[in-house]
């Protein structure tokens, strides 16, 4: 992506986006993972800073899933408890990186063009941080939740076509196209709005399938809490890394996104992990080969 990372205007800069640097950033996400899971200090502290320069650049989703995840498992280490009271400080902590991230989605532009005196006069007015929150993007979610409901929007199940190409690995690079809950309603609803709004999966779900499709997803929507959830206390190692991280994005971030956008990052990290785990198998293999033989001939 070159000096276009270092762009104010996110729309510019995303139009730049390519698969290397989606690579880089998921595994970014399940190396910060890995590494505090194994508590490997040195580590944890390179993809730390990787993680804060994502956030400088104005991508607030993988360092989300990164700090959802590694609290999963600090609170899960834990045992049963109650988190509110016996956990104040963690849960204090994370309030405070919530709001961070508000916050910064109003700074990063400033940031980015050092206009210093701009980030200390919000930073130092009270009402900035109200703002921050009122003007957040989980009200703008809502609202097309609302907006759906008003209007009894309908799309119909077509779109769902799409989720097909979520079956091919790099299906957009070999010409897999597919029409987003984002371009059905957007230009429906909010014609006014000139960025793009993400999605709301529950009106995702009642536009395309009525009250029926969306009680059907609710089931399916808890189902894969329930036995994820299981998967992940029974798991450790490689596979609670991939299970931590696939559940927060269900968990957490679905509810911004439509589902074929969930199942397409889902599978980034799955096929990360699995290429990963086959090339460390592989180099493995040939190290031991290549010892075998040097012992062999000695």
């Amino acid at each position: 992506m070159g000096s276009s990372l270092f762009l104010a205007d996110k729309k510019e800069m995303m139009l730049e986006i390519n698969s290397w640097s989606k690579i880089w950033e998921n595994a970014v996400c399940i190396g910060i993972v890995l590494a505090y899971l194994n508590n490997n200090k040195k580590s944890f502290l390179v993809y730390l800073a990787m993680i804060a320069f994502i956030i400088y650049t104005g991508d607030r989703t993988i360092p989300a899933i990164a700090l959802i995840s590694i609290m999963t498992i600090v609170f899960n280490s834990q045992g049963k408890q109650s988190i509110l009271f016996k956990r104040f400080k963690l849960v204090s902590i994370s309030v405070l990186f919530a709001l961070f991230f508000f916050v910064y989605k109003y700074l990063y532009i400033h940031i980015k063009l050092k206009m210093w005196t701009e980030v200390f006069e919000k930073l130092t007015n009270p009402y900035f941080y109200l703002e921050t929150v009122k003007f957040s993007e989980p009200f703008a979610i809502q609202t097309i939740l609302n907006e759906t409901i008003k209007h009894d929007f309908y799309v119909g199940m077509g779109h769902f076509t799409g989720l097909l190409n979520q079956l091919v690995p790099f299906g957009n690079r070999l010409g897999a196209t597919s029409v987003t809950f984002n371009n059905l309603f957007q230009q429906q609803l909010f014609p006014e709005v000139t960025y793009g709004m993400g999605s709301n999966i529950w009106a995702e779900m009642l536009s395309a399938g009525g009250w029926g499709l969306l009680f059907i997803f609710v089931l399916l929507f808890n189902m894969v809490l329930y036995v994820g959830n299981g998967l992940f206390r029974k798991s450790y190692g490689n596979f609670r890394v991939l299970m931590v991280i696939l559940l927060s994005f269900w968990s957490f971030y679905i509810h911004r996104s439509s589902l074929e956008y969930t199942i397409n990052l889902n599978k980034r990290i799955i096929l990360l992990l699995l290429i990963s785990y086959m090339f460390s198998a592989l180099v493995g293999y040939a190290s031991k080969n290549k010892t075998y033989n040097k012992l062999v001939k000695s």
